[in-house]
C-alpha cells in the first residue's frame, strides 16, 4: 500500500472567523440506496428482489429528491452522506446520486450560499457485483463501481472540488480506506471521512475484490485517522469523523446478532479515536437514529451519532446547526442534530395512482411485511438450513445434533418412539391385525430392557415363531434415507423445496396470534420501528407480548399423543394422527410448534408428494433381512436361518399374493414394503405418516443431563430466550433519550490566540473562561445530559448512552488529556493566574 497522504488541510482555506461564521447549518443524510429508474421494470426478478428487503426502491429517487429539496429551502451549508447511496453500487445510480447533488448545490448557490458536500463510501456503494439491471425484464448484470470510479463520480462534490480542499489518505486505491480523507471545513471544525468498508481483497474474508456487509478501520489508516484528529486538535479544530460503520453498540445484542453493523474490534477503534481527540462519528449503515457513546480506558468519551435511512422507514435526515463562539482562546462547538422530518414526497405508485403524503407513515407500512419475511426466509434461510447441514456433515448428523444425540444414537431413539405406541409388556402385546400364513396371531410389544420391538405368534413350541427388529438394521435404513436427502437438497429442486418449506414456516409463524389483535409480525416489525425511530417508548401490548416469547406452559404446545387407545389399530393410526389444537400461551415455542404442524401438512401436499425427492424416498431399499433377521445382541429365540427366511418370506407378502409384488422379497423398497403390508391387512398411508412427522419429532422424548423429561420442542427454548432478548434489546433505549434530538457541546484551544491587554481597573475583561468551565477542560459532553454508562467492555472502553435532559452533570472527557491531566492542567493555571494578577496589585478571591 502506498504510504498515506500525512498533510492536513491548510488552515486558512475555509475560516470561520475570517467570513465572519458563527454557525453552519449542517444535513447529515444517509443510506440513500437509490435505484434508478431506468433500471427496473415490474418483472418477476425485480419484484422478488423489492420483496427480500425493507429498502424502498421504487422510491429512493423521489425521497432524495424531498431530502434534497428540504436542504436547500433550510439554506444548508454543510451536507453530510456517510455512505450507502446506491441499491448495490450500480454506477448510474452513482452517477444520478451525484447529479442530484450538484444541482442541489446550484441552487444554494442561486441563494447566495456555498455549500459543502462531503460524501463517503457505504458497504453497497463500491465493487459489488450484484449490481443489476432490471429494466429488461429479468435481472442482467450492470456496469458496477470501483473505487477510482467512485472517486471519479463525486469528483466535483467532494474529491476534486476546489471549494473544500480535502486530504486523501492515500493516492493510490483499490486496498482497504483507500476512499477515506480529512478536510478543514473551517477554522475550528475538521471532518474526517473514514473508508469502513470491505471490498478488496487485503480485507475480504474471501480475499477478493468483492463487497462484503462487515466494516473495519485498518491499522494503517487508524494511524492515520488518529494522526489528522491530533493535528487538527493542536491547530486548535473539535474534530468530526464520518464513515458507515458503527463505532458503538447502538443496542446491547448488537455485536452478537448483527456485528457486521460494527467496525471490527469497535471497542479498541472507538477508543483510539477518542483518546485521538474525536468528538463524535457520524454513522449510518443500520438505518436507525441512534445516539451511542463509549468511554476509552483513558476517560475519554465519544459519540456515535448513527442517521436513519432515507429510503426505509422513518425516512429522515437530520438537519441542524454546528455553532461556533468564542471564549478568549476557547473555541466552543454545539453540535445540533435534530431528526428532519420529510413529509409528503413526490410519488405516485403506478398501480394504485396514490401518492405518499407523509413518507414516515408511508415507510411504516412497508417497514417489515409478510412478503418481506417470507422471501427473505425462503431465499436466505434456504442457504443457511442448507450451509447448517453441510456444517453438520449431513442430514443425519444435522438432525441427531438438533436432538442433542450423536448420530449413531438416532435410530435407537426413533426406534424408543415404539415405546410411546405399543404395550411394553408381552402379556399386555397387541394383535398387529395382519394377514399372513404364520401359525397363530402375530402380536407386538416393545422390549423396554432390549430396546427392541418384538413380533411374536401366540402359538407354543416349535409352531411358535418370534422376530425382533432393532437399531442396527433402522440405522443402515436411516442412512440410505439421509443419503438421498443429502444427495437431492443439492440440486435446484432440492433447494427450490427447502426453500418453499421455510418460507411457509415463517408466514405462519408471522400470522401467529401474539394477543388477541396483534400477530407475531407486528410484534417483530414494532421492536424494529422503535429502534429506527428512536427515542424507544413502547405500548403496554409490546411489553407484554415480548416478555411472554420466552415463556412456556406445556400444556400449550400439545404432548406427546395419545396413540395406544386400545384399539387393535391405534399403533398404525396413531403414529399418523396430528397433535390436537390447542391455545397458545404467547411463546415463541408454542407460536413455532402450532406454525409447524400448520404449515407442515400442506407442503407435503402441494410441494413434496410428486417431487423427485418423494419418489427418490419410495425407492429406497428397507433390507427387511437386516432390520428383523439379523438384528445383533438380541436373541432369536432358537429359530434356525431357515425357518426365519420362510417366515420373512410370509411377512413380505409371498405366501399372501402368490408371488411377491417386490423384486427381491428379501429387499422390498419403501414404496413396495408398502404395498406388501397393504396387502396383508395393514392399512399404512405414508402421506399421512408424512404430515404427522412433525408432531412425532417435536415432542419426542430426549435424555436429559438431570434425568428430567425432556422434547425436541424443549431443546428451543434458548431459541426462545434469544429471540425475545432481542426484541427487548432493539426496543430498548436505556442511554441516550435524544436520540432524535442530540447537543453535544466541544471546545478547542486556539494556539494562535492573543489575549487582549486588560485594564488593571477591571479584573474581570479579558478573563472570561467559560469556555473552559461548560467543557470541562474542551471535551464533548451532551449541553444538558445525563450519561447512563454501562459496565466495562471486554475492551477498551466502556459504553453507554449520554444525554437524559434535566442533569447538567457533563460527560467524562473525550480528546488529548485525560480527565486527571485535565485536572492538573487546570490548577497550574489556576496558580499562574492568580501569581499573575498578585503581582499585578490584584486579590484573588
Amino acid at each position: 500500500m502506498a504510504a498515506p497522504c500525512a498533510a492536513l488541510a491548510a488552515p486558512t482555506a475555509n475560516d470561520a472567523s475570517d467570513k465572519g461564521l458563527t454557525s453552519l447549518r449542517t444535513v447529515v443524510l444517509s443510506d440513500i440506496h437509490l435505484l434508478s429508474s431506468s433500471l427496473y421494470s415490474e418483472c418477476e426478478d425485480f419484484i422478488h428482489a423489492a420483496n427480500s428487503d425493507r429498502k424502498m426502491f421504487r422510491e429512493s429517487g423521489a425521497i432524495l429528491d424531498k431530502a434534497l429539496e428540504d436542504a436547500v429551502a433550510f439554506g444548508a451549508q454543510l451536507i453530510l452522506v456517510p455512505g450507502d447511496l446506491t441499491k448495490d453500487g450500480e454506477r448510474l445510480c452513482h452517477e444520478e446520486v451525484a447529479q442530484r447533488f450538484e444541482a442541489a448545490l446550484s441552487r444554494l448557490q442561486k441563494k447566495g450560499i456555498e455549500a459543502q458536500v462531503l460524501v463517503i463510501n457505504g458497504n453497497h456503494d463500491v465493487n459489488n457485483s450484484y449490481a443489476m439491471d432490471f429494466s429488461v425484464g429479468s435481472a442482467q448484470p450492470t456496469t458496477h463501481t470501483s473505487p477510482q470510479d467512485f472517486v471519479d463520480i463525486y469528483a466535483e462534490l467532494t474529491y476534486q472540488n476546489p471549494a473544500t480542499p480535502i486530504t486523501r489518505y492515500s493516492t493510490e486505491l483499490g486496498q482497504g480506506g483507500g476512499l477515506s480523507y480529512v478536510t478543514r471545513v473551517c477554522k475550528g471544525l475538521t471532518v474526517i471521512a473514514v473508508d469502513s468498508c470491505k471490498y478488496s481483497a487485503d480485507q475480504t474474508h474471501a480475499a477478493d475484490d468483492e463487497h462484503e456487509t462487515g466494516g473495519m478501520v485498518g491499522e494503517s489508516l487508524l494511524a492515520w485517522v488518529c494522526e489528522q484528529a491530533k493535528k487538527a486538535r493542536k491547530a486548535g479544530d473539535v474534530v468530526i469523523a464520518m464513515q458507515h460503520h458503527g463505532i458503538a453498540p447502538h443496542y446491547s445484542m448488537e455485536p452478537r446478532v448483527m456485528g457486521e453493523y460494527l467496525v471490527d474490534d469497535y471497542q479498541r477503534i472507538a477508543s483510539a479515536y477518542a483518546d485521538a481527540g474525536i468528538s463524535c462519528v457520524l454513522t449510518g449503515h443500520m438505518h436507525a437514529n441512534d445516539v451511542m457513546s463509549l468511554t476509552s480506558a483513558a476517560g475519554n468519551t465519544i459519540y456515535d451519532i448513527e442517521t436513519c435511512a432515507t429510503s426505509t422507514y422513518p425516512s429522515e435526515t437530520r438537519q441542524g446547526t454546528v455553532e461556533l463562539s468564542r471564549s478568549g482562546a476557547t473555541l466552543n462547538v454545539d453540535l445540533l442534530l435534530p431528526c428532519h422530518s420529510l413529509g409528503a414526497v413526490g410519488f405516485t405508485d403506478a398501480e394504485t395512482g396514490a401518492g405518499i403524503a407523509d413518507i414516515t407513515a408511508y415507510g411504516r407500512k412497508h417497514l417489515l411485511t409478510r412478503d418481506v419475511v417470507t422471501t427473505v426466509g425462503e431465499s436466505m434461510g434456504a442457504s443457511m438450513l442448507l450451509g447448517k447441514i453441510a456444517e453438520a456433515g449431513g442430514t443425519k448428523e444435522a438432525i441427531a445434533s438438533l436432538m442433542g444425540i450423536p448420530a449413531d444414537g438416532l435410530a435407537g431413539k426413533l426406534l424408543g418412539l415404539a415405546a410411546t405406541i405399543l404395550p411394553t409388556s408381552k402379556e399386555e402385546r397387541i394383535d398387529t391385525l395382519m394377514k399372513h400364513k404364520l401359525p397363530g396371531k402375530l402380536k407386538a410389544w416393545f422390549d423396554t430392557k432390549e430396546s427392541v420391538v418384538r413380533l411374536a405368534t401366540d402359538e407354543q413350541g416349535q409352531n411358535g415363531l418370534s422376530f425382533v427388529i432393532g437399531p442396527k438394521g433402522i440405522d443402515g435404513l436411516i442412512d440410505r434415507v439421509c443419503a438421498v436427502f443429502d444427495e437431492n437438497l443439492k440440486t435446484p429442486e432440492g433447494r427450490s423445496l427447502v426453500g418453499d418449506l421455510i418460507s411457509r414456516l415463517l408466514g405462519a409463524l408471522a400470522d401467529s396470534k401474539v394477543d388477541a389483535t396483534h400477530a407475531l409480525l407486528d410484534l417483530a416489525s414494532t421492536a424494529y420501528a422503535l429502534h429506527t425511530y428512536g427515542n424507544e417508548a413502547p405500548e403496554a401490548w409490546f411489553v407484554a407480548a415480548a416478555q411472554a416469547l420466552a415463556e412456556k406452559d406445556p400444556e400449550a404446545h400439545g404432548a406427546l399423543l395419545n396413540v395406544h387407545d386400545g384399539s387393535p389399530h391405534s399403533m398404525h393410526a396413531g403414529v399418523m394422527r396430528a397433535a390436537g389444537s390447542s391455545t397458545t400461551d404467547g411463546s415463541l415455542i408454542a407460536l413455532l410448534t402450532a406454525a409447524i404442524t400448520s404449515a407442515w401438512p400442506a407442503f407435503v401436499d402441494e410441494r413434496l408428494v410428486g417431487s423427485a425427492l418423494y419418489k427418490k424416498l419410495g425407492d429406497v431399499a428397507t433390507n427387511i433381512t437386516d432390520i428383523i433377521a439379523t438384528e445383533r445382541g438380541v436373541p432369536t429365540e432358537g429359530n434356525s436361518d431357515t425357518t426365519m427366511q420362510f417366515a420373512l418370506i410370509m411377512l413380505s407378502g409371498a405366501m399372501t399374493t402368490g408371488v411377491s409384488i417386490a423384486k427381491d422379497p428379501m429387499n422390498p423398497t419403501i414404496v413396495e414394503l408398502i404395498k406388501e403390508l397393504a396387502g396383508m391387512g395393514m392399512s399404512f398411508d405414508i402421506v399421512k405418516a408424512l404430515k404427522g412427522l412433525p408432531t412425532l419429532l417435536l415432542t419426542m422424548p430426549l435424555p436429559a443431563s438431570d434425568g428430567a423429561k425432556t422434547t425436541v420442542a424443549d431443546k428451543l427454548k434458548p431459541v426462545a430466550i434469544f429471540a425475545q432478548g432481542f426484541i427487548e434489546s432493539l426496543s430498548t433505549d436505556n442511554g441516550f433519550a435524544e436520540d432524535r434530538e442530540p447537543a453535544l457541546k466541544a471546545s478547542a484551544t486556539d494556539p494562535d490566540y492573543k489575549e487582549p491587554s486588560t485594564p488593571k481597573d477591571d479584573d474581570t475583561k479579558g478573563d472570561d473562561t467559560k469556555g473552559d468551565d461548560t467543557t470541562n477542560g474542551g471535551v464533548v459532553a451532551p449541553i444538558s445530559g445525563k450519561d447512563d454508562h454501562s459496565p466495562k467492555d471486554p475492551g477498551n472502553g466502556t459504553q453507554g448512552k449520554g444525554g437524559r435532559s434535566g442533569d447538567k452533570r457533563l460527560l467524562p472527557g473525550t480528546g488529548d488529556e485525560s480527565p486527571l491531566g485535565l485536572t492538573i492542567a487546570a490548577g497550574i493555571g489556576a496558580l499562574a493566574l492568580a501569581v499573575r494578577k498578585k503581582l499585578d496589585g490584584h486579590v484573588v478571591e
